[in-house]
């Protein structure tokens, strides 16, 4: 970082105490629910005794506690919250302890309980999904609980937020690092899911969509343990197993937790791949692909609450070796301006053996006087070792055996501080984070095919950010932040800098939004700017070997791209609907080149100017008796025009999708679930998903023994229609690729629990975008 962008750092922090240094008094506490749960999004305003006149207010966190700040040394607080009787009592500055709310009959009546459909709501940053008392809590896992939430698309256990990629999960406020967890974590246990698609400054730039899990919080010491076992059978079967158990004494907490899987996957794909340069290559392919993977991992860590203002602990997680055998067979018609050129078939082997992973997370969460402090350190080794054997066989030329070997090690260590302040009526959060990452990735051919390469990828970040929220009286709640991500990037190849690939950056990503009520809607609107940087995998230089005439590679000249997005969303009563649109400039694509103009096609990434798009979507859930059905209806419509050999193509085609999920809630222990999801034709980017995708799911849930034990059957894919086909456009190639995967399955899955207690661990984790990036 240079010594300007130091300065702007400090000045920025420096204003930010500064400015909080003269805060006001302050009046604090805790709302929890009938059950003394606490309750997050609650309002909290503070009015004169006299004429109920607005002074100030606030809206509680996630463990259910408020903080007002004003001058006023009493007044009167006025507690109220979706379901809920509004509760006023009388209030000094300080702590005025919990404030127990109780439910209001004849709201539930309408809103939550009433043929117990979910309680949805407008949360402090986005919607959502109230699990507790549902439906929703027999279904389960967590895994079960997001393909309910509206906006998330689930598919064959890998999560999208519609028109906002991938979300980045946290549960309890700690970031989720394996989709296992979302496993391991019963529905029983879950209060709600937040769903946020315009995250703010206090969250990395690259993350365009937050997922928040909220716990019930199980009193009660002593020792628990939830075991759980699952088997998938298709044409190729899984199973996974896991074992978590906890010890709790007063404020200590100890846990730990055991987890393995082995899955057989199944892929079949038809390409046809069209080339023009001087000559008009086409290549018409068939490729089947068989994949075993193995996974091992354990856990462990202690919690300790020294007090309900103080507590720490530390996870930490070993992943053992695992192992991936991947066995593909790529059968190849060549044809050279109309005429048969030859018929190739290759045979590739390929091995990857993780080595033995490390994951550590420290935390600390507390608060002194009114300043509330949270801070996280991460340390994460990771890597694999991957060889792979291509045996080549040509009719006309001559046969080719390629060996290859691909070495990657990555490390990592990041830490974040974030502070709330109470301020003029508000809530001011700052804090910065820090991460350093280094990744050794080197390839080996020794028969020199490609070119063999040992590169290193190192990156420093660091980013302060402010953010400060406040409850304006009668209007509504206003939240605005700044983020500053300073990045500096350097590439070696072969332990020498290469200069030209190297570079450093800062960006200002400033963040606004408002929420409102008017009359029974309750609405948002948000802007952001955020940024998507290109995984290490985009960066590396190493070229990898498809066939004599393919070859695939990334871009270390790659940029980062910047996104500038704006939304609508709101509810009313059982209706949700949001519009968002984006504008991406400098969008990373895939992008398909010759080499020098030969007949060798070389698949890599680049940036293109702009690409622009729009998302609207709309989720309607109301209740018949035991029915609880959702309907999810969504398009995502995009501006693109390429340049190829062929003229220029427009790819605007608007993609729909929809959702229908069924719930029946039979009796207290038994749910059933018929789910279905359709999705069209559509561009997205310079892909044409030309395939009309319909997946219908089924399940049945038992509980036995008061919820101890529970068994699960379930049938996935029951059409056999989860099928993709995609048209890839490029300057001089097109590609047309279409995928059968072996999705559908039965699946039975039995859990045990014994005094079950989730873990108070909370840690939130740092470098969380970063992770992924590896």
């Amino acid at each position: 970082m240079s010594v300007k962008q130091l300065r702007f750092a400090s000045v920025l922090l420096a204003a930010i105490v500064s400015i909080a240094a003269e805060a006001q008094g302050n009046i604090t506490g805790r709302v929890i629910d009938e059950q003394a749960q606490p309750m997050p999004f609650a309002n909290v305003v503070l009015v004169n005794r006299s004429d109920s006149a607005y002074i100030a207010g606030a809206v509680t966190k996630d463990d259910g506690t408020f903080s007002i700040n004003t001058d006023k040394q009493d007044g009167l607080l006025k507690v109220s919250s979706i379901g809920y009787i509004t509760k006023y009592i009388d209030a000094r500055q300080g702590n005025v302890g919990d404030i127990q709310m109780q439910p209001d009959t004849q709201m539930l009546g309408e809103v939550v309980v009433k043929g117990h459909v979910p309680q949805f709501q407008m949360g402090s940053e986005g919607f959502v999904t109230n699990v507790t008392n549902t439906p929703l809590s027999q279904i389960g896992t967590a895994d079960d609980v997001l393909k309910h939430v509206p906006g998330i698309i689930a598919k064959d256990g890998v999560y999208e937020v519609f028109g906002k990629g991938s979300p980045i999960i946290y549960i309890n406020g700690r970031k989720m690092r394996n989709k296992k967890e979302l496993e391991q974590l019963k529905s029983t246990d879950i209060k709600s899911v937040e769903l946020i698609t315009n995250p703010g400054a206090k969250y990395d730039a690259t993350v365009g969509a937050i997922v928040k899990i909220q716990t019930i919080r199980r009193a009660g010491d002593g020792f628990s343990i939830d075991t759980w076992g699952r088997w998938r059978q298709g044409r190729k079967a899984q199973k996974s197993a896991s074992l978590d158990m906890n010890y709790r004494h007063n404020g200590l907490d100890i846990f730990t937790s055991l987890w393995v899987s082995k899955g057989k996957y199944l892929q079949q794909s038809a390409l046809t791949q069209e080339v023009q340069s001087d000559t008009l290559w086409q290549q018409k392919n068939e490729m089947q692909t068989d994949i075993v993977n193995r996974e091992y991992s354990i856990e462990g860590g202690f919690n300790y609450m020294l007090n309900e203002h103080h507590s720490f602990g530390m996870k930490y997680e070993a992943t053992l070796p695992s192992t991936s055998d991947e066995m593909t067979v790529l059968t190849s018609d060549v044809m050279a301006n109309g005429q048969f050129y030859d018929k190739w078939k290759n045979l590739t082997n390929k091995q990857t053996k993780g080595i033995a992973g490390h994951k550590m997370n420290a935390y600390y969460l507390g608060k002194i006087g009114k300043l509330d402090v949270d801070w996280n350190f991460d340390y994460l080794r990771s890597g694999y070792n991957e060889q792979s054997k291509i045996e080549e066989t040509c009719q006309i030329q001559d046969n080719r055996l390629i060996d290859a070997e691909n070495r990657v090690r990555n490390n990592m260590f990041a830490t974040k501080l974030t502070m709330t302040y109470p301020l003029f009526g508000g809530s001011l959060d700052f804090g910065a984070e820090y991460i350093n990452t280094d990744r050794q990735d080197d390839y080996a051919n020794p028969q020199n095919f490609v070119a063999s390469n040992y590169s290193t990828l190192k990156e420093q970040s660091i980013s302060p950010y402010v953010e400060y929220s406040k409850m304006l009286p009668k209007i509504g709640m206003l939240r605005a932040g700044l983020r500053y991500e300073h990045v500096k990037f350097d590439y070696y190849e072969s332990d020498n800098l290469v200069e030209e690939q190297s570079r450093s950056y800062g960006n200002l990503y400033p963040s606004l939004s408002f929420a409102t009520r008017l009359g029974k809607v309750q609405a948002q609107i948000a802007y952001s700017a955020k940024t998507t940087r290109p995984t290490y995998r985009q960066l590396s230089n190493d070229v990898f070997y498809v066939n004599r005439y393919g070859m695939q590679r990334g871009n270390p000249l790659l940029d980062n791209s910047i996104i500038h997005n704006i939304s609508i969303q709101g509810m009313w009563k059982f209706l949700q609907f949001s519009v968002s649109y984006s504008d991406e400039r400098g969008s990373i694509m895939h992008w398909m080149e010759q080499i020098d103009n030969s007949n060798i096609t070389l698949v890599t990434y680049k940036n293109i100017h702009s690409l622009k798009w729009i998302v609207p979507f709309v989720t309607v859930s109301p209740t018949f008796g035991i029915w609880h059905p959702q309907l999810s209806v969504g398009m995502r419509k995009q501006w693109l025009t390429m340049q190829t050999t062929a003229g220029d193509i427009t790819l605007g085609k608007p993609m729909l999708i929809v959702q229908a999920s069924n719930t029946f809630a039979f009796n207290k222990t038994l749910t059933g679930e018929v789910n279905f999801r359709y999705q069209g034709p559509g561009h997205y980017q310079n892909i044409y998903l030309d395939y009309h995708q319909t997946v219908l799911n089924v399940s049945l849930v038992k509980t036995f023994f008061h919820d101890r034990l529970s068994i699960k059957l379930a049938g996935e894919d029951l059409l056999d229609r989860s099928r993709d086909g995609n048209r890839v456009y490029n300057q001089q190639v097109q590609l047309y690729q279409g995928n059968y995967y072996d999705r559908r399955r039965f699946v039975v899955t039995l859990r045990y629990k014994f005094n079950t207690a989730r873990s108070k661990y909370k840690g939130e984790g740092a470098g969380n975008a970063e992770k992924n990036r590896f």
